[in-house]
């Protein structure tokens, strides 16, 4: 994020190029999959659900709710990022425990059909991420070292609606809007290694302290059909999001010099960046033989549409920096007969946006297309129980993993999410 939200002064070509790096910093192309249930279903809910949660999924899948539903959540995660720069490894784990939703559904009285509204604040993205590249540039003949240290959740507040258009055919509508904050703390330096002369740079130390607030909105609708009580086909589009970032940063610089008195600088710059998220579209089918759920999904989002303050980054060929993507995720729920009792299991393979990396964030050198060693995948196992037939309890256990690398860095990363639902049906 460095070379992006936190490098505030004036940007050449090529580094403007590097703010696609704010996109997976912040988690704006890594949206999660709330809830237990869906969790535990690797997200395949698009025509799954029968819960308040299909407010988030596939708002078409509201209008099965038929009672009143209030349910909450929290989740646990553990990010652990292994960067190899330059030859040197460095591994950091972060943990934070969230609110992961809390939502409402309300079935209205109709005389056929079914009209089925709903609330709900779900976490949409998460931008907690700490990361260290640190060892010794051979371009340069300097030890460098840049540590990024980021926490912050962006929650989306959703209303919607789901209603019956015939007995086969649903569809409903939500919008929501963004609101959260964003902290960082990223600290670079580098030290020469050699002979000196009097006046040279020995070492360079920046600090930038980031706070932002981030604001957006964006909408889904959805429509699913049922030709047969055993199958449901369904879609659900997600409209372009736009999200805002306001904050400030402070700047601290410190320049050690051979055989002369240090300096130092400090400076306050104020933050204002408009992004633009594109369209996303997902489909789905899901078959309840007797026992059994089996839910397959596929989406598409053209990452290349995304811009920063109206700009669509592309590097000097003028090729797009993030790319077109295709996730597909499958689940399976097993309902263990004559207990009220589930078991999960799910499988995504959800590829990454952003197929460039930073070859040095301490350089600003222009991101490299990257080799994408282990194409993005996520693993997923759940359970969940019926207690006195009007409580739920969900929990979900996720493992997302990833690896690619440059010449200069290899980037492979793992989180471990854990989740935790609650849902009471009047």
């Amino acid at each position: 994020m460095a070379a992006g939200i936190l490098g505030m002064a004036s940007f050449a070509f090529a580094q403007d190029v590097n703010e696609a790096l704010d996109f997976e910093d912040l988690g704006f192309n890594s949206r999660l999959f709330s809830a237990a249930r869906p969790a535990g279903l690797a997200g395949a809910y698009t025509t799954a659900g029968d819960d308040v949660h299909t407010l988030v999924y596939n708002p078409a899948g509201l209008s099965r709710v038929r009672r009143i539903e209030a349910s909450v959540g929290f989740q646990y995660e553990r990010n652990n990022v292994r960067n190899v720069f330059y030859g040197s490894t460095a591994s950091v784990d972060h943990t934070s425990t969230n609110l992961d939703y809390a939502s409402i559904a309300y079935p209205f009285p109709t005389y056929r059909g079914s009209l089925v509204g709903a609330f709900g604040v779900y976490r949409e993205y998460s931008a907690y991420l700490d990361l260290i590249n640190r060892g010794f540039n051979t371009a340069t003949q300097t030890q460098d070292d840049f540590v990024l240290q980021q926490s912050g959740s962006i929650f989306s507040y959703n209303v919607g609606f789901g209603v019956d258009l015939s007995p086969t055919l649903s569809t409903g509508a939500s919008f929501f809007i963004l609101d959260g904050t964003v902290n960082a703390l990223t600290q670079w330096s580098y030290q020469v290694i050699g002979p000196l002369n009097q006046g040279d740079i020995r070492e360079h130390f920046l600090l930038d302290d980031l706070q932002v607030d981030v604001d957006g909105y964006g909408g889904r609708l959805g429509i699913q059909f049922s030709p047969h009580n055993k199958f449901r086909f369904g879609a659900a589009l997600t409209t372009p999001i736009w999200i805002n970032l306001e904050g400030d940063a402070f700047t601290e610089e410190l320049l050690y010099l051979e055989d002369d008195p240090d300096e130092m600088y400090t400076d306050v710059a104020l933050i204002d960046i408009d992004y633009r998220l594109p369209y996303r579209i997902d489909a789905g089918v899901s078959f309840t033989p007797e026992y059994f759920l089996i839910s397959v999904d596929a989406g598409y989002a053209d990452w290349t549409q995304s811009s920063i303050n109206r700009t669509r980054l592309r590097d000097d060929n003028l090729e797009p920096v993030q790319r077109e993507v295709v996730d597909v995720r499958a689940g399976v729920e097993v309902n263990i007969p004559g207990r009220p009792f589930r078991i999960r299991a799910g499988y995504a393979y959800v590829p990454y946006p952003l197929h460039y990396l930073q070859a040095d964030r301490i350089e600003g050198a222009a991101i490299t297309k990257a080799s994408i060693d282990t194409e993005r995948q996520l693993l997923a196992f759940g359970f969940g129980g019926l207690v006195g037939r009007v409580l739920t309890l969900d929990a979900a256990y996720q493992y997302i993993m990833g690896e690619r690398s440059i010449s200069t860095l290899k980037d492979d990363r793992a989180l471990h999410r854990f989740l935790l639902s609650g849902s009471y049906r009047f």
